[in-house]
């Protein structure tokens, strides 16, 4: 008896993690994914359409899995290669192949005690894909925002809603840039002798103690901090000054100051209407709104190119790759973001 081919019935074949499925169908579940994903990696999406995308991911993210499940069941092959399509390259030679072999076996598979738990875990991640449509992650490759975010922070941010950013939130915008919204539209702007003037009138800035560490490269691209106490070498204490900075609604945070640089002097401008002015808390070490795009600073910010705004350091690794669980700074892990 031939099997249904409507929709419906595939998509709820998936939920039997006991059953078979064959190339064509398998097919179908891979592509209902796989184009979604490649079109959240690679197009340039609306908020509305990337909402989407997720709530599509999310309703057929058990079906696939099962289907995957189901298809190396068809072919007599272990469960366990499915953590095979997790990895990239591997991931296309292992579909590759389900897709041309022909079926091995004729009778359904035993639901083990393990399949079962894979089940649990899939349908535990679910959340976490619907989530993705309001919730960033993102790594901190540079110094600019220490001591409030690290080089190694992963950060989770969520993305804008309808109530726009606040001043002293730090945002990320597009290509990867990251400060904290100090100037809103029409604000006048100027930095002397490192204080920031804000409409006019200077922001409090109370002196409170040394930050302290040790100067070597840091971050993805191995850049050198600033120190105060000069230029100091590899292995050698880098010391600046840690100050509180308070905006005018009494919203206050962290700043370094390195000593007198370049960057403590900024001429006045007016923010223009649908751009925000972004500053790094490590003052005399961030590529922010006082320094051009064109530069390789952020310029000032188009509104609707802020991405995510930063809530909690979820994991902090001082090493290279976050596998290496012996340099995690688990002081970090699940510290607010302010």
């Amino acid at each position: 008896m031939a099997r249904s081919r409507n929709p419906l019935s595939v998509y709820l074949e998936g939920f039997d993690w006991s059953g078979r499925t064959g190339r064509g169908r398998f097919l179908f579940a891979l592509l209902v994914v796989a184009l979604p994903l490649a079109a959240l990696w690679q197009l340039d999406l609306t908020r509305g359409q990337i909402i989407w995308m997720h709530i599509w991911l999310a309703v057929m993210w058990i079906p696939f899995w099962g289907h995957t499940l189901r298809r190396l069941n068809d072919l007599g092959w272990s469960g366990w290669l499915a953590w095979f399509l997790l990895l990239p390259f591997v991931n296309a030679a292992l579909v590759a192949v389900m897709l041309l072999i022909r079926p091995q076996m004729r009778q359904r598979v035993s639901l083990s005690r393990w399949r079962s738990l894979g089940f649990g875990l899939v349908a535990a991640s679910v959340p976490v894909v619907f989530l993705g449509a309001f919730v960033d992650l993102n790594r901190i490759g540079g110094l600019g925002m220490k001591p409030t975010l690290l080089p190694g922070d992963v950060v989770l941010a969520t993305t804008p809603s309808r109530h726009p950013a606040r001043r002293g939130d730090i945002v990320f915008v597009e290509g990867g840039g990251v400060g904290r919204l100090i100037g809103l539209a029409g604000d006048r702007i100027a930095i002397e002798s490192g204080i920031v003037i804000l409409n006019g009138a200077p922001l409090a800035l109370a002196d409170k103690e040394f930050f302290d560490e040790i100067m070597r490269p840091q971050g993805a691209n191995g850049d050198l901090p600033r120190c105060l106490n000069g230029a100091v070498g590899q292995g050698a204490l880098c010391r600046k000054r840690l100050l509180i900075e308070t905006l005018p609604d009494g919203f206050d945070h962290p700043v370094l100051n390195a000593g007198d640089t370049a960057h403590d002097r900024f001429a006045e401008v007016t923010i223009p209407a649908g751009h925000l002015f972004l500053l790094g808390d490590n003052r005399d070490n961030a590529a922010d709104s006082r320094i051009a795009r064109a530069a390789g600073g952020l310029g000032m910010v188009d509104e609707a190119t802020v991405v995510s705004r930063a809530r909690l350091v979820g994991l902090s690794a001082t090493g290279r790759s976050l596998w290496q669980v012996w340099t995690w700074r688990k002081d970090r892990i699940l510290e607010a973001v302010r």
